[in-house]
Formats: C-alpha cells, structure tokens, sequence
C-alpha cells in the first residue's frame, strides 16, 4: 500500500470515492452471484468489489461505553413453545446452516441482534422475515438485556448520515465526522483525501438503511466486527430501517454477548399479521425472570398483561405515526 508524505497509507481522493460508489451501485447483481456460491467467496468478492473504498473504513470505535441501565432488546419468534428455562434459547445466533445473508452477518460470521426499545426490536424482527407470512399463530419471545456490572462495550456507529430532529441519533452523524476529520487533519491528510473518506463513510451508512444494500452492509459488519484483533467492536450500531431512522439497532458479535446479563423475557402472542400493512394482534401472557441463573417463569395475570400491552401499543404507534 503506498504511503503519502505524512508517512499514512494514502486515501483515495473526492473523485475517486465517487467514481469507486457509482461503479459499485451500478452492478449489485454480480454480489448476489458471489453468495450463491460460498461465503468466502462472497467475502472476496466484496474485498475486490470495494477496492481501495475499503480505507474509508478507519472507522471511529468509541470504547469504554459503560451503558450503564441501558436495556437492550432482542426477539426470536417460534411457531411452537420453547423452553424458558434455558438461556441459550435467547443469547446464541443462529448457527452456520440457518445464518442467513443479513444486514450485518453472514453464515458462519453470525451477529446477535438487538435494539434499544422493544417496539423496534419487535418491527424489525416480525416484518423482515417470512414471520410475517406465517399461517399460524406466532410466539414471539422478548428478552431484556444490560450489560453486566463493571463491563464497558467498544462500539463502531454506523451513523454518518442526517437523522431527523426527534430521532434519539439526531446530530450523532455531525459530531462523528467531525472528529475523524478531526484525527485525519492531525495526521497531515490532504483535504480531498479527508472529503474522500467523509463520503465513504456516508456510503457505508447508507447501506445499513436500504434493503437492496444488504451485500455492502453485511460485508462491512463482517470486516468490523470479525476483524482479527483486541481493538475489535462488541457492536455495531445502526439506525432501524423499520422506524424511518428514528431508533437505534445494534449488531454484537456473539463472543461479545458474554459482557450482556439476561434480566427477563416476555412471551407475546402474535396473530392477524398483516406484512403489507404492518398490522398485527398482540397478547402478553408469560414472563420469565432471571434470578441469577435460574429462570422463573409465570403466567401474566390479566392486568399485568393489560398494561403491558397499553405500553407496548403505544411505544408501537408513535412509531407508525412519526
């Protein structure tokens, strides 16, 4: 890799970023290609694909995040009951073999997904999947989560675009870039080098929030969150696709669920789904306690369902309305 003056690989220019991202827009079809045939061959793919764009990714981990009573929420639907009692039923993804190509993992680079609010977690969980088409009634099981008592996180945003003002991200998109641009000029860049990467990174954002960009985001969690060494991100965070933007996402790599403690579940009936316009019919019946280890599970009684579902209700229509 060539270095410029200041001794630092040098970054690709303004222009060139623009060129690099039409060049890659105006072909998705060959990485749909490339999946087809392994993962590593889609990793590859994706390598050469993004080329000298990929130094952009000098991306901003802020570490030491305490997030202190942060609850973090995590869906896994079922058409049969599971078993409450067992903690893996919740924390671990998917295995190879049913790891789908997804926003932020690949099979066998799982990501363990999860969202600030239960509402998000809930939307981008039931209508991103064939969920929605299901026949039959859908058990979907909500775990809570925070991270465990003297645990910090290091996180990688995924945040370089506008957010609109209200969203819980708003603003977070100008104090990033500032700062890398920031470093950047302290380590003598050249100005087209620094709006090079700038627009880069607002590129690689932009893939988090479209669905026909799923091969650029899923390429960039592996490359951040499988990245081979210490400094690597426990999480990526991300705007939700399923709240227009408004709420944040976050992807774990899985070794990194061990710094989460499971604090409850909450079982839910869902039925009526509609995918196409997003309406459902809900019931909380079940919750699960975490008593050090030892799940306990308890059916809701009427009213502790009843004013759990009003909150939920209406976490779930600000959303819609916003």
């Amino acid at each position: 890799m060539a270095l410029g003056s200041n001794g630092l690989p040098i970054m690709p220019t303004d222009m060139e970023v623009e060129r690099m991202i039409r060049d890659i827009t105006n072909t998705p079809e060959d990485s749909e290609t490339a999946k087809r045939d392994s993962p590593e061959t889609f990793i590859a793919h994706m390598e050469q694909k993004l080329g000298r764009l990929r130094s952009a990714l000098i991306i901003l981990v802020k570490p030491n995040m305490a997030f202190s009573g942060y609850p973090f929420y995590r869906v896994r639907t079922a058409t049969e009951l599971i078993r409450t009692d067992l903690q893996q039923e919740f924390s671990y993804p998917p295995s190879r073999a049913q790891q789908p190509y997804d926003r932020c993992s690949l099979p066998g680079w799982p990501a363990f997904y999860c969202a600030g609010d239960m509402a998000t977690a809930v939307r981008e969980t039931i209508f991103n999947t064939k969920v929605a088409f299901s026949p039959k009634m859908v058990h979907a099981y909500i775990s809570e989560w925070t991270v465990r008592a003297g645990e910090t996180l290091r996180v990688t945003p995924f945040t370089y675009l506008p957010i609109e003002q209200g969203s819980a991200l708003h603003g977070l998109d100008a104090f990033l870039l500032e700062r890398i641009a920031e470093q950047m000029r302290q380590s003598e860049y050249p100005e087209d080098q620094i709006h090079g990467c700038m627009r880069g990174l607002r590129f690689f954002m932009d893939a988090f929030g479209k669905d026909t960009m799923k091969s650029v985001s899923s390429y960039i969690a592996y490359n951040q969150l499988h990245a081979p060494t210490r400094n690597r991100p426990d999480a990526l965070l991300y705007p939700s696709i399923a709240t227009k933007m408004r709420k944040a996402c976050y992807a774990f790599h899985p070794n990194s669920v061990a710094k989460l403690k499971l604090v409850r579940v909450h079982r839910l009936i869902l039925d009526n789904m509609d995918p196409y316009s997003k309406k459902f019919t809900f019931k909380f019946m079940e919750a699960v306690e975490n008593n050090d280890g030892v799940l306990i599970s308890r059916v809701l009684d009427y009213d502790e369902s009843y004013e759990l579902g009003k909150r939920f209700e209406a976490a779930f229509v600000e959303q819609q309305e916003s």
